[in-house]
């Protein structure tokens, strides 16, 4: 049976815009298209079949016993493949999800699934020294995020920079099924942010962090006195944050303000939960209905400000380098500034001298930018415009 074949069967054609919705008879595409190429291109087939699978640790999950009903089922039943073995259509599906990446296209703002077999076997590290990116031809590029000696590891993260150890890697045995042992992952502080740690309830002072990070079933403890928590509970506050922070109105910073005040005493500044919500304030100071820049008083221009320098500060550590997350911040924090250096202008608390340094200052900040962005197709636009805006304000200055 011929791919076309499959496709009108189900009414997909890859060119048609989608509504978003997920038919399930679309989750077995990619992997019809895998087992196709056995035939059709026996090459690729043999490649695709050597990466990794980890069957074996994902076949008694929640995910594969409802992939051996369905999938099995559409496979072998409904698209008359009956003789591949039960196992050889999971390992199919199992290097999928151990191996492909998530493409977005420009155009249409869909996700795919997509394999680049190379790029399959770069290495992983929480703190990497490269990210990845695509070409509107949908290439996979691999940019240092820094300086890389000779010899040295390149590692990407499959993971996110602001989720604690504990959530990432428990994210990565259940994704990619391994335990990372990074350098983060390995210190209890988290390269001194603390991200996972909470306030102790007893003392108030100090921190409570794992006692042995790369056991996930490690008992918890306070810096400063005897206070103990099991990793249980931890992980249930954990789930209990992100379920709240899930529901919050992601058009209001209002609720994002209140999330922050309410677990003041139990969440520090460095939480993995808090930075989330101030990375979320940064993303909706300036674009949520009703505060747009022009339309936020000088508090709220000030408040962006400040999260996107504290932010800035978390990335330099936990993201370093050319990292999108940095290149996010500084177009927030240019925006901010540019409006913040003219509203003081126009007050009188800045002369036309210092209000030129503070649109220069902002220059600066956009053109790197732009050099952290120059690659990523869906920013193009976005960074000419705001280049082109900024040029303009200092030469009418």
């Amino acid at each position: 049976m011929t791919a076309r074949k499959f496709n009108a069967k189900i009414d997909y054609n890859p060119n048609k815009e989608q509504t978003g919705k997920k038919e399930s008879a679309y989750c077995v595409i990619l992997p019809l298209r895998c087992i196709l190429l056995k035939n059709k291109n026996p090459e690729a087939f043999a490649r695709f079949s050597q990466l990794e699978d980890h069957l074996n640790e994902r076949k008694d999950t929640p995910l594969y016993k409802i992939l051996g009903a369905n999938l099995l089922t559409f496979i072998k039943t409904v698209m008359g493949f009956s003789e591949w073995s039960d196992e050889d259509v999971l390992r199919v599906a199992a290097r999928l999800d151990t191996n492909a990446f998530e493409v977005r296209q420009v155009a249409t703002g869909q996700k795919l699934r997509a394999i680049y077999p190379n790029a399959a076997m770069i290495s992983h590290d929480c703190v990497s020294n490269a990210r990845h990116t695509f070409d509107a031809q949908m290439h996979i590029l691999f940019i240092a995020k820094q300086k890389i000696a000779k010899g040295e590891i390149i590692a990407t993260s499959y993971t996110q920079p602001l989720k604690c150890t504990l959530m990432r890697r428990q994210h990565l045995l259940q994704t990619k099924c391994f335990e990372c042992t990074c350098k983060r992952c390995s210190d209890p502080e988290e390269l001194s942010t603390f991200a996972g740690a909470i306030l102790c309830s007893k003392c108030k002072i100090g921190k409570i962090i794992s006692t042995n990070p790369l056991d996930n079933a490690a008992l918890w403890k306070c810096q400063l006195c005897p206070h103990e928590i099991p990793a249980k509970q931890i992980n249930w506050g954990n789930g209990a944050m992100v379920k709240e922070i899930e529901s919050l109105n992601k058009k209001s910073p209002r609720v994002f303000e209140e999330f922050l005040h309410r677990y003041r005493d139990t969440l520090h500044e460095k939480n993995t939960h808090v930075l989330q919500v101030k990375y979320a304030l940064t993303q909706l100071y300036g674009n949520a209905p009703g505060f747009q820049m022009h339309e936020m008083n000088d508090a709220a221009v000030k408040r962006k400000v400040e999260l996107c320098q504290e932010l800035l500060d978390i990335a330099d550590i936990l993201d370093g380098g050319f990292s999108i997350f940095r290149g996010n911040l500084l177009l927030d924090l240019q925006e901010a500034l540019v409006v913040q250096a003219k509203r003081e202008f126009e007050q009188g608390l800045l002369t036309k001298t210092n209000v030129q340094e503070k649109l220069a200052e902002a220059m600066e900040l956009l053109k790197e930018a732009v050099e952290i962005m120059k690659l990523e197709p869906d920013m193009q636009e976005v960074l000419k415009e705001r280049t082109q805006q900024l040029a303009d304000e200092l030469e009418m200055e």
